[in-house]
């Protein structure tokens, strides 16, 4: 599960503004999913 976590990160730092801005907004969705399963 980190593992895949740091991928995601370095991958968003990777692109670049406008992918990050619409990588946020999709990534915010799901978030609220991970975080459920996390805790």
């Amino acid at each position: 599960m980190t593992a895949e976590l740091i991928v995601e990160k370095k991958k968003l730092e990777n692109p670049p503004l406008t992918i990050h801005y619409l990588g946020d907004r999709v990534l915010r969705q799901p978030a609220k999913r991970v975080a459920k399963v996390d805790h």
